[in-house]
Order: structure tokens, then sequence, then C-alpha cells
């Protein structure tokens, strides 16, 4: 072969490689070195190596194969290092994102499979296959490696593609960083190349047979030594050194660390399962056949090892959950994953998100059950920022639409639907996807009618105020408008650098940085972040001379004009600033003039100059103990004043969160009983204590202390006004004659 024909082959991958990373610098996130771009153009190689090696193998004599493979070699290389090469220019040019991982990731994916697809096309030629036998044989090696990943899927344990790795590329949460799975399992594909390459120099097929399976041994050992280890098979040896013992219940095998945390809580967890099982299966009307597996991690950290996700998740009858995150709302979220099968086995539901996620916010967060539950949605419709169902319903809706968001849309409208539709048009939705079908409407008419749904939900002024940006897309960006989704900038925007130092405690260089901000954007926001700082520093009275001038300075909303406002009272009590104070809270009982409101019990306390000082005292938090006696004195002396009665219950009874501690002390029942007689007493401050209460109702009801988790939840339920706490109280009155029923001969 003379040099002019081995530069065109040569030039077919350069040309090849920058022609690939060109065309992913017009779909995000294809234009960086993510996971997608990487993955994509590994699979990619495979065909395209084979390709390469494969012309090079049949344009030179029989008798020149070792040069044709060393051609193919150089090809397949300048494919990869052009297509590296183009992203890494582009992002210099462009993006100025950060590489470092990215780069280690691309090399220890791209090449054992680059190789073996060079393996493979050099061994069609050298066997003679035509050109359309060698891309058969390739799909082949496609379908099987598609089955593999079936068969692990089946088989509970994690995912790892043979060709590909650790499917990264369908997880917009990770980093870049390489998972030590995803580095063996690349190692055992390399070994796997290296022998096919051992296998395609014979002369002949079936010559020096004992060489050709010498050639296979490493990956042979690494198969059969520890598949687990390396994602090769289906074997869960791995999973098991860990998670070693094993706890049967009516519908749930639960498998955990015998001497881990779990282990110790393990029977509460068995009985929070049950008693999510009961009440998704009475409303969906299903008796599952088949048991649950939950692997309970000790530690997110421990789950993402195991896993590859250090976050719970679940498929047909299986979740994988920390132990932290089965007291939380997280636990029944990943029932309805488990138990979607009942529904459907509908091969959509492995990729649309919309309906899976939507599905188990829904019946796990009261969106199914409760209009008033739809409260953040309604803010989000009335600030014009509410994505379009057809956005977050679509295949890749959780990419177009950020992904708290989808997941918080999605969940309220399938919500709005089992409201409006009831419980069997929800089943028949999940098994056919077919909106006209179900509903007599296509999405874009039942997106009207969700929308007309949660302009009617009443929304409180000072929630509308709080939640305002929770849906705003440039605060939360969807994963496909990041500039630097996964790798993450070189170069912090101003106020992410302002909030890490916020974080970090350097309040001084916070402030500057928001102040900075403010001057540039006249943002409300930042007019708060630096008060907040500011407050931190004991420098209230610039915070307040910040927020005054920010209140006058320009046109604002109610929202802004109630943030503005609410912020200043801390720093007005700190300098005694009564007057200033009365008008701050006359202004905020204007704004939301609801007689049950935290603002309207403050102004009638502290404008009263019997119990101004004492009661500005002790919000202060500056006498303690003292301050504390003191204002339960004043309710022995002013009976009659329920604001007192209010300021003793919102904030001198506050409790910690439960801890996981097996046990009640004296002094936690003797606050929890304190903190429910207050609460009895200033039900208008059930809306700020009500939601930590129903925490240690839980907490008791683990603890098998029925009679106080009646109380504290039967408070709730008989004196808060709020809809929701009201719900998830009467909830806990039913887990309680639940445990009864079954804890009775």
């Amino acid at each position: 072969m003379d040099r002019g024909h081995q530069a065109r082959i040569v030039g077919a991958g350069i040309a090849v490689g920058t022609g690939l990373a060109g065309v992913g610098q017009l779909i995000p996130p294809l234009h960086l070195l993510t996971h997608e771009f990487t993955q994509g153009f590994t699979a990619a190689s495979l065909f395209l190596a084979a390709g390469l090696a494969w012309w090079t193998g049949r344009t030179l004599p029989q008798g020149r194969w070792r040069e044709a493979a060393w051609i193919a070699l150089w090809a397949v290389g300048a494919m990869g290092a052009a297509a590296f090469g183009t992203q890494l220019l582009a992002n210099a040019l462009s993006y100025r994102c950060r590489t470092e991982h990215a780069i280690g990731f691309f090399w220890v994916t791209w090449v054992p499979t680059a190789l073996l697809g060079a393996g493979i096309g050099a061994a069609a030629a050298r066997w003679g296959l035509s050109a359309w036998r060698t891309l058969l044989l390739l799909l082949l090696l496609c379908a099987a490696s598609a089955a593999h990943d079936g068969l692990q899927y089946l088989a509970g344990v994690r995912i790892v593609d043979p060709l590909l790795g650790d499917p990264l590329m369908f997880n917009q949460r990770t980093g870049m960083e390489i998972p030590g799975i995803h580095a063996w399992q690349r190692l055992w594909l390399l070994c796997v190349a290296i022998g096919l390459w051992a296998v395609a120099r014979r002369r002949q097929r079936g010559d020096q047979p004992v060489g050709t399976a010498l050639a296979l041994i490493p990956a042979l050992a690494l198969t059969f030594g520890g598949g687990s280890h390396v994602g090769v098979g289906c074997g869960r040896h791995a999973l098991r050194r860990h998670l070693d013992a094993e706890r049967h219940s009516e519908h749930f095998v639960f498998l955990y660390s015998s001497t881990g945390r779990a282990s110790v809580h393990i029977d509460q967890v068995v009985r929070d399962g049950e008693w999510h099982y009961a009440r998704l299966a009475e409303a969906w009307g299903i008796t599952p056949q088949r048991k649950i597996e939950v692997r309970l991690f000790d530690t997110r950290e421990e789950l993402g090892r195991l896993t590859g996700r250090p976050w719970p998740h679940a498929g047909f009858y299986q979740i994988d959950i920390p132990l932290s995150r089965t007291r939380t709302s997280t636990y029944p979220h990943e029932l309805v994953h488990a138990l979607h099968a009942e529904l459907s086995y509908n091969p959509r539901l492995i990729y649309d998100r919309g309906m899976t996620e939507g599905a188990a916010v829904a019946f796990s967060e009261h969106l199914a059950a409760l209009p008033a539950a739809h409260v953040s949605q309604a803010v989000a419709l009335r600030t014009d920022q509410l994505p379009r169902a057809q956005d977050f319903m679509a295949p890749g809706g959780f990419h177009a639409v950020n992904e708290g968001n989808a997941y918080d849309a999605a969940g309220s409208f399938l919500g709005f639907l089992v409201l409006r539709y009831g419980l069997d048009a929800f089943v028949q939705l999940q098994r056919t996807f077919d909106w006209r079908g179900t509903y007599g409407h296509d999405l874009d008419a039942l997106d009207a009618q969700w929308r007309a749904f949660l302009a009617e939900v009443p929304v409180d002024p000072a929630r509308h105020a709080r939640e305002r940006d929770a849906f705003d897309p440039e605060l939360r960006p969807s994963y496909l408008s990041r500039r630097c989704p996964k790798l993450g900038a070189n170069e912090e925007t101003l106020s992410e650098r302002a909030d890490r130092l916020r974080a970090l405690g350097d309040h001084d260089s916070a402030q500057a940085l928001y102040r900075r901000l403010l001057e540039r954007q006249g943002k409300t926001r930042w007019a708060v972040r630096a008060a907040v700082s500011l407050s931190h520093l004991e420098r209230d009275a610039e915070a307040l001379e910040l927020l005054q001038a920010h209140l006058h300075a320009g046109d604002l909303d109610d929202d802004e004009r109630f943030l503005l406002l609410e912020r200043q009272i801390p720093g007005l009590l700190e300098l005694d600033r009564f007057d200033a104070l009365g008008d701050v809270l006359e202004q905020l009982v204007r704004l939301d003039p609801a007689p049950h409101r935290a603002h309207h019990h403050l102004r009638a306390c502290l404008m009263d100059p019997q119990l101004q000082s004492p009661v500005a005292s002790f919000l202060r938090g500056g006498e303690g103990w003292r301050a504390r006696a003191l204002l339960e004195q004043l309710q022995l002396v002013f009976p009659e004043r329920s604001c007192l009665r209010f300021v003793w219950a919102a904030y001198a009874t506050t409790l910690d969160r439960p801890p996981p501690d097996l046990s009640l002390t004296r002094g936690q029942r003797r606050r929890l009983d304190e903190a429910a007689n207050a609460v009895s007493a200033a039900p208008d401050a059930c809306e700020l204590v009500g939601g930590r209460l129903l925490e240690w109702a839980d907490h008791a009801v683990r603890l098998s202390e029925l009679e106080l988790a009646g109380q504290l939840a039967g408070t709730v339920a008989e004196h808060c006004a709020d809809p929701v706490l009201h719900h998830e109280a009467t909830l806990r009155m039913e887990r309680i004659g639940w445990e009864r029923s079954r804890a009775a001969p």
C-alpha cells in the first residue's frame, strides 16, 4: 500500500472524528465532553472503527495483514483524537467548562470499544466477510449487549453495558468522575478486545487453538472470578457481600448489613413499608402477588458505591434506599415505582419519566388527594413560570425542563387528572398512554384544564411571596440550557460565588457581592440576601438601610414588598426601633390581612406597651431562659391576650427534628406535651409548628408509643386550619389505628 493510500485512510478517520464532534456542537449536551457525547461517540466508533479496519484489510493483499492492522489502528486512533481535540478546542473558545474528569472518562470509555470494533473489522476482512455480513455481525453484538442489560435489569443488579460501561449518559445528576465499576468493566472489555486481536492474527480459523484460548484468559478470569464486581453478568456477590442480612415481611424482602445501622432500625423500616404498601394497595385497588425487594443501605455513599446512583431509586418490585430516607416521603415515592408494574407493563414506562415520576409524586405528596397540595404549582401559574404539560410529559421532558420542576409539575398534572377524572381513568392511561382515548381530550386541552384548576387553588400572600421563584428558569435552568452540564464551569458567576461564600460563613465578602449584583440587576432577591449576610455580621442598621433603600427605590410588586418588609423585622427588634417596627407590621397586615398570620399576632404584642419589652427580649433570644420564664408568667397575668399564647406556641416551644434514637427521654416527652398544649391554646400557631409535631408523631409510632403519637397527631388534626397539615394529621391517625389492629391478638 502506498503512502498516499495510507494517508487517505488516516485522513478519513480524522474527517469522521472531526465531523461527529462538529455535529455535536449543534445538539446540547453533545457540545461538550459529557457522558452523552463520550458514550454516544463510543457507540458510533464501534461501527466506524470496524469499517475503517475492514476497508484497510480489504485494500491490502492477504499477506500484509499486520501492516493493514497497524494502519487501521492509526486511522481509528486519529478518529478519536480528532473528535477529542475538536471538543477541547470548542470548549476553550466558547464554553470554558472544566474538563479534568471528562478527559479521563473519554479515553477510559472510548479506547476499549474502539479497539474492539477495529478488531472485529480486521478479523472480518481477514476471514473474507462482506461489508453487509460485517455490519450484521456488529448489529448482533449490539443486540447481545442490550440483552445483557435487560437480564441485569430483570435480575435487579447494577446495569453496566458491555460496550459502553456504566450508562451514565442517561443520568443528568452525576458528575464526570469515573466510577470504580466503570473502570473495571472497561478493563474487562479491553482484555476482550486484545484477545480478539490475538484471534484475528491467526492465519485461519482453528489454527493454533491453544494460543487463541490463552489470549482470552484475562477476560475469562475477570468474568468468572468477579463478574459482579466488573458489571459482567447477573451475579449479586458484590451486593450481597455488603447487604448480608435478610428480613422477610408480608409484602417485602429487606436486604441490609447485619453490622450496620440499618440492622438496628430494621423493625421500624419494615412497619413503615407495610403501612405505605397498605395505603397504596387500597388506593389503587391492587393485590400484588409478588414481594418487593428493598435494599436498605446505611448511607448515601454506600448506596452510590454499590448501585452507581447515590440517591434513592426503584424498578419494578425493587427499591434501593438509604436508611435516612425511609423516614420521608421518598419511601412511598419509590414504592409507587416498585408497584407500577401492577398497573402496566407498557415499555414506555422505562423512559417516559413524566408518567412514572408524575405518578410517584402525585401519590406520595397528596397531589392526587387534595387540591390544596398544588399551591407551589398555582404560584408558578400566577407568576407565568409554569411549564407546559406538552414539555414535561414528553419522553425527554425532564431534560428540557428543570428536573426538580418537572417532578413537581408532572405530579400536579397527574394528580389533577386523578382528582378530576378518577383512578380508573388514571390506570387506563398507564396502560395505553392514550390521552384522547382515556380522557376524551388531547394533551393540549388537558393542559388548559389543569391550568384552570390551578387558577382556583387559593394561595395566601406570604406563600406566594416565598415561592415566587420556585419555577424560575433563570434560577433553576433545565439540563439542556445549562452552559456546562455535568462538567461545571471554570469560572463562577457572581451569584454562585456569593452563595458559596455565604455557605462557607464569609458573610462580609458575600454581602459585598450581593450588593454588586443588586446594583447591576436591581433584583429584590439580592437585597434580601445581602441583608441576611449583614445580619449575621451584626450590622443590622446597615441591613435595614439597604432594605429600606430598595423598598423605596423602584416599582415593586406585592411579593417583593412582602419579602423586604418581613426581612426588616429581626433588625428592628434588635435595635429596639418599635415605631418603625409597628409601621412594617402594619404594612404586612395590609398585604396579608388573614387574622391568623404571625405578623398580626406580633403586631398585637409588640405594639402593646405592657408586653413590648418582654416579648421583644424573648424574640431576640438574648436573655435565654429568663425571657422565656417571663413570657410564661405574662400569660398568667394576661390570660386574655391571644398574641401571647401565639408567641409562646410558635417560638417558645420549638422542637428539633426527631433523632434517630430508639427511645424518648423525659425531657423530650415534657417538651412534646408542652408543645401540644400550646398549640391547643393557640391554634393559629399550628401552621408554624404542626409539621414538626407530625414528625414527632411518626417517631413515636416507630417506637410503638401510640398514645403519644395519637396526642400529637390529634392536636394537629383538631387545631390546624391548613388543609395539607390537617390531611397529613388524619393519615397519622389512620396509621395509629392500623398499628393497633396489627398488634391486636
